[in-house]
């Protein structure tokens, strides 16, 4: 591991949880593309109101990161890559974006937890994300959302 927060908490981790010593986190990385967002995304984690995670496929697809796989292991930092907890992906589906429902954007725990607010909200961070890529978010786009649990520290 490059990051030094991320290695000390994974060492802690292991310290408490032997039967991880074997496995090593397959990504490191901070939620959303500001420093806002990655930010209130970490405190929500801590707070236990947020346990999952939408990205647009495309997205994925144009940067070559690769997809969370059930019983991957990552360590979510905020934003200025700073540790915070160990997360473990529970569920993963590919989901069209018109198929999103409230239990997904509950599941996020942004804002109000409305359907209404995650779409709002994901539209901006993908406009963002894609305009990158000379690309713009289509309601019949794939989205990949994740179901994760939060290991350490509780």
């Amino acid at each position: 591991m490059k990051n030094q927060s991320a290695e000390a908490l994974w060492k802690e981790f292991v310290a408490k949880y032997p039967a991880y010593r074997t496995a090593r986190p397959k990504r490191i990385f901070h939620f959303y593309d500001t420093e806002e967002a990655a930010n209130s995304a970490v405190d929500r984690l801590g707070q236990g109101t947020k346990r999952a995670y939408s990205q647009a496929l495309l997205k994925l697809q144009l940067e070559k990161e690769e997809y969370p796989h059930i019983g991957s292991i990552a360590i979510a930092t905020d934003w200025e890559g700073h540790a915070q907890y160990v997360l473990q992906t529970t569920s993963m589906k590919f989901l069209p974006l018109f198929s999103i429902h409230e239990e997904h954007a509950r599941l996020e725990g942004e804002g109000d937890k409305s359907l209404k607010h995650w779409r709002k909200t994901q539209w901006q961070i993908w406009a963002r994300q894609l305009a990158k890529h000379g690309r713009i978010p289509k309601v019949p786009m794939m989205v990949v959302f994740e179901r994760f649990e939060k290991l350490y520290p509780h």
